[in-house]
């Protein structure tokens, strides 16, 4: 969709980058000019690690850091004791807002164990090192 509006627009016209950035922004709703500033004007790596922290109250907290400088949408698939799943996308915006683009902490699901979280299963995102992408629960 954006891509056809941007078409549409500049039909037969001279258009600059910032007219796409500005098309494809305008038309999904969403500010995207850090996909747009980090893989069109940086050089920058993405790299995403996952952890799960336990609170003294045994809460589990998953923590998803940003090893290198470039962040984005990334999936992360959690898988819990009993063998059920909740998939779910942590956007780019999240980045960006009080943490500065460091860690986004995600609540588990009150009352489950999480046995693994998986960052990306799919392999779609520019993730430059997977080793450190799945955190597994040891065994009790």
């Amino acid at each position: 969709r954006a891509m056809s509006t941007y078409v549409r627009n500049w039909a037969y016209g001279h258009p600059y980058p910032f007219d796409l950035f500005n098309t494809f922004s305008h038309t999904t709703n969403r500010d995207l000019s850090w996909y747009f500033r980090t893989w069109c004007y940086e050089t920058f790596t993405m790299d995403m690690a996952v952890n799960v922290q336990k609170t003294d109250a045994g809460q589990q907290w998953i923590m998803i850091s940003a090893e290198g400088a470039a962040v984005g949408d990334i999936p992360v698939q959690i898988t819990y004791a009993d063998g059920k799943t909740t998939d779910l996308i942590v956007k780019a915006e999240q980045w960006y807002g009080l943490n500065k683009g460091r860690a986004v902490r995600i609540q588990g699901k009150e009352g489950k164990r999480i046995q693994k979280v998986e960052l990306d299963p799919d392999g779609i995102t520019f993730d430059i090192s997977t080793k450190n992408n799945v955190w597994e629960s040891v065994p009790q």
